[in-house]
């Protein structure tokens, strides 16, 4: 969605203010996931009516699959799953009564397990923020 908006060097250069290092779009760490997710949320604050289509497409995925899988139906999450051969991702924000984001990458997995283990511990972190 952002490539048809914005030009890739221009999503690259952004990416890399927001982390503080050179983005690749070949390798990105869990931790640059969150920042990436972290940054959505800002300026969807700053920006609420033209990051609108942004959050709404993240929040209305088909693939709730991972994050989203053993939470509450009424809980909001905003989302974006990876997939390649071995690797399930997934890298969101829970809208729980304390909001948190959350980023999960695997490698070298059984597909089914990831997709379960991610799910797991999102409703962990679930029950634990929510105390």
């Amino acid at each position: 969605m952002l490539i048809r908006y914005f030009e890739r060097e221009n999503i690259r250069k952004y990416m890399t203010q927001v982390i503080g290092h050179e983005a690749d779009f070949k390798y990105v760490s869990p931790v640059d996931m969150g920042i990436y997710m972290e940054a959505v949320l800002k300026l969807n604050k700053i920006y609420p009516k033209e990051s609108e289509e942004l959050l709404n497409s993240l929040k209305n995925t088909d693939f709730n699959d991972r994050i989203p899988l053993y939470l509450p139906k009424e809980v909001e999450v905003a989302h974006k799953i990876g997939n390649q051969v071995n690797v399930m991702n997934d890298v969101g924000v829970v809208f729980a009564q304390k909001p948190f984001v959350l980023s999960a990458m695997t490698k070298e997995i059984d597909i089914d397990e990831a997709c379960e283990v991610i799910g797991r511990i999102t409703k962990m972190i679930y029950d634990f923020e929510q105390k």
